[in-house]
């Protein structure tokens, strides 16, 4: 009898799943999707809307969205596919599609089809907004600067904006050089604006102090740095930055406290550890920045299909060759030289000199 009664519970569970509406397992969906993050349960709920009605284009965007989340990139590319297909006239599934596109690096397709959206609403301010930012994935900031305006344009109170046209017009200038410094302090212009309009924006702060950094206005680099802090201490990147301009000013147990902050908050970013390891060299702490030195190759190295790019080299490198230094400080010409031949072995100039002076006699 007790079987029998959790086989007819168990049966009622099940019917009552599969009676429910594609509205209804629709909405169940984007609660598991957007407020649980449940995607296998949210994948589940899209598919029996979708069952129930094929045509229902926004179970098809936000089953894509769930796949994606689960790595299924061709089956999100599919769903997304046959919601432009139900709906070719609607703006929405085209910057759905496109935010895909945009999230795998295809940013040429990701363009076309924001470029669609913007085609079927003229005053689709996420599309610019989104566009524009494709454009200066792409490096071209012409369009880049041209599609954020517009966005402003169409919403000029939006402080978000006016930091993103910040970012996009130093985009592709050397910060040194005439131009750069004068499309640095149109961006802080921008930034003030923003701070106007929205005066609790913590990001604002630390990107207006940013560009103070390339600037070598420490000072104001920092105060705005200090503020972003008080605003929100749970920021690594915060810590990390006022620890550089720090640095800049040579105040190097200061800087060294502000990265280990970073450190505490986001223990996995290689560049902190880099940093507080420059830090602890400068300062004559070499065991430390030692540590601090193997723990960001290990770091950088530990990434699955480390990709071979000039980026990473960069940081690889910097990491043997200040390591190999700081090795030379405390006399361990061995563990030195090895560090000096693997920067060699990347690429960089500068351990050849290193080698020849320490590691050839």
């Amino acid at each position: 009898m007790k079987k029998l009664s959790l086989l007819i519970i168990s049966n009622l569970i099940i019917t009552a799943a599969f009676g429910q509406s594609a509205g209804q397992h629709y909405q169940s969906g984007v609660q598991k999707l957007y407020q649980e993050q449940n995607y296998r349960e949210a994948l589940v709920h899209f598919s029996r809307a979708i069952e129930s009605d094929p045509n229902f284009y926004a179970a098809y965007t936000n089953r894509g969205k769930v796949k994606y989340a689960l790595r299924d990139y061709m089956g999100a590319l599919a769903d997304y596919d046959r919601a432009v297909e139900l709906r070719p006239s609607s703006f929405d599934v085209y910057v759905a599609r496109a935010d895909f596109k945009r999230d795998i690096k295809k940013y040429y397709e990701a363009y076309t089809d924001y470029s669609k959206a913007i085609e079927l609403n003229p005053s689709c301010i996420e599309a610019y907004y989104k566009r524009g930012n494709v454009a200066s994935m792409l490096n071209d900031y012409k369009k880049a600067f041209r599609d954020i305006s517009t966005a402003m344009e169409l919403n000029a109170n939006d402080d978000k904006l006016y930091a993103n046209r910040a970012q996009i017009r130093v985009g592709g200038f050397d910060a040194s050089s005439p131009e750069g410094i004068s499309k640095i302090k149109l961006a802080i212009q921008d930034i003030d604006t923003a701070i106007m309009i929205n005066h609790f924006g913590a990001d604002h702060y630390n990107q207006r102090g940013n560009y103070y950094f390339d600037l070598n206005m420490i000072d104001k680099a920092i105060r705005d740095f200090n503020q972003a802090i008080t605003m929100d201490s749970t920021n690594g990147e915060f810590f990390n930055n006022r620890g550089l301009a720090k640095m800049q000013q040579e105040e190097y147990k200061s800087a060294n406290t502000d990265f280990t902050r970073a450190i505490k908050i986001s223990p996995d970013k290689e560049y902190y550890y880099r940093n507080r390891g420059l830090t602890r060299f400068n300062g004559g702490k070499y065991k430390s920045a030692i540590n601090d030195y193997s723990k960001a190759i290990e770091l950088i190295e530990g990434v699955r299909n480390l990709p071979d790019d000039k980026s990473v080299k960069f940081k690889l490198t910097n990491a043997y060759l200040v390591r190999g230094l700081a090795y030379i400080a405390i006399k361990n010409g061995l563990e030195a030289c090895r560090d000096f031949f693997k920067a060699a072995e990347l690429g960089e100039r500068r351990a050849n000199n290193y080698i020849n002076r320490y590691c050839t006699k």
